[in-house]
């Protein structure tokens, strides 16, 4: 994977200068401070280019919340992936903040594999 070298954008809210905290998989933004909330597209208007990658995290964390099958940790750990794999596509703040996501949520698919793989064990009477 090329290195992301990055420099952080800091948006500032046009209400009260607070920072703006951005939900990248709902596709919102708030401000940290007053709260107020806008369309992330209203801040990157070039975020489309990221609905595939969003799209395969957002199924990638559904797999992790819903299932207890290693296969199934299996999956989404390549959407995560996957989905680095194309980040590095682009060398923008957005794609270091999904890279970030993906890196959190491959830790939370080896940590359902060891459980689902125990639990496996214990099904099984394997012990």
């Amino acid at each position: 994977m090329a290195e992301l070298n990055i420099t952080p954008v800091s948006l500032k809210c046009k209400i009260c200068g607070g920072d703006i905290v951005n939900n990248y998989l709902a596709g919102t933004s708030y401000c940290a401070n007053c709260g107020n909330r806008w369309s992330i597209t209203d801040l990157y208007p070039d975020y489309a280019k990221y609905q595939r990658i969003i799209a395969n995290i957002t199924k990638a964390n559904d797999i992790v919340e819903s299932e207890n099958k290693a296969a199934s940790a299996n999956e989404a750990k390549l959407l995560f992936k996957t989905s680095v794999i194309e980040c590095s596509k682009f060398n923008d703040p957005i794609s270091a903040d999904l890279v970030r996501i993906c890196e959190e949520g491959q830790k939370k698919a080896d940590l359902l594999a060891i459980y689902a793989k125990g639990k496996g064990y214990y099904d099984k009477g394997s012990y």
